[in-house]
């Protein structure tokens, strides 16, 4: 624990120690599930901010429209959304392969690949509210 240490993270440490307190969660056993559901609303958050950082447009645009396919869609419907944008940013996709851009939203787990069709994952529908939640505009390219 005493890898990553500095005044910031000892002062944060403090508001969250004051905050169970505050809040009546002073017994361990009422602390620690406080805190996990803490740190895994913290970790799905930080987990969505980098795809959202990184994701283009072309890509949400296939993860909207899997989205109303419950049942998934062959790979043959998604190549058009990645045709369509490889067309209008040639340069940016120029040593991007249809492959390389799916395989980007498999390593966020937002699609599931059933052999050749692929589905929107839990993770990416969650992702799809949340964007709507907070607002999120873009990206508007790619």
């Amino acid at each position: 624990m005493g890898t990553y240490d500095n005044q910031l993270l000892r002062e944060q440490e403090g508001a969250i120690l004051q905050d169970l307190k505050t809040r009546g969660f002073a017994d361990p056993a009422a602390a620690q599930k406080v805190l996990v559901r803490s740190l895994a609303g913290t970790q799905i958050l930080l987990h969505f901010e980098k795809l959202s950082a990184s994701v283009w447009a072309s890509q949400i645009n296939v993860l909207t429209y899997l989205n109303s396919r419950p049942a998934g869609a062959p790979l043959t419907e998604l190549r058009p959304f990645y045709d369509d944008a490889k067309q209008q940013n040639a340069a940016i996709y120029q040593n991007y392969p249809f492959e390389g851009w799916l395989a980007f939203l498999e390593s966020f787990h937002v699609i599931e690949r059933n052999q050749d069709t692929i589905l929107l994952s839990r993770v990416g529908r969650e992702f799809l509210k949340w964007r709507i939640e907070v607002g999120r505009a873009g990206p508007f390219f790619g």
